[in-house]
């Protein structure tokens, strides 16, 4: 009995799993990245807001919370827009951006003090006037995702300048 060259059937194999693997990454990038805005999607700073709380509590390193509010006459979708394509390019790799809705966005900033993140929240305030922020940093005023957007809106609202002085 003659033997087959089984090559051609093995490359087709090979290209159908590498095709399931793309289709896998596209569907993940779906899954964690806001389709809108492509910053990360809110349940996914979630999830790694409490590794970064864990890892910040372990070695004892900062980590911060940045919330951003566009203002009244900025939450249309060209505002939002322009701020996310901001974030994405000036901001560090490491930080975390999501969309909140209504012109509103959240920035974990791990490995970073109240003091930098200030910084970060003048400077997008230079880039888009009528921009607010607030700031909350691990442990001191929140220990999960939660507490710490709640005290950032508080500082937000002005509710809690004392506390990032």
């Amino acid at each position: 009995m003659p033997v087959r060259n089984r090559q051609p059937r093995r490359l087709h194999q090979k290209n159908l799993l590498e095709r399931a693997s793309e289709l896998a990454f596209e569907g993940r990038k779906l899954a964690i990245y806001d389709r809108e805005t492509g910053l990360f999607s809110t349940w996914f700073v979630e999830l790694r807001c409490a590794e970064e709380c864990y890892r910040a509590a372990r070695y004892g390193r900062p980590l911060s919370l940045m919330v951003v509010d566009l203002g009244a006459d900025a939450v249309a979708q060209e505002g939002a827009t322009e701020l996310a394509k901001w974030l994405l390019a000036e901001g560090r790799r490491s930080d975390l951006p999501a969309y909140l809705g209504s012109g509103r966005f959240a920035v974990l900033m791990p490995e970073t003090d109240a003091g930098a993140a200030h910084g970060a929240i003048a400077r997008i305030c230079q880039s888009f006037p009528g921009a607010d922020g607030g700031v909350a940093s691990y442990p001191y005023e929140g220990g999960n995702l939660d507490q710490l957007k709640a005290s950032a809106l508080r500082q937000l609202a002005g509710l809690g300048k004392d506390i990032a002085a």
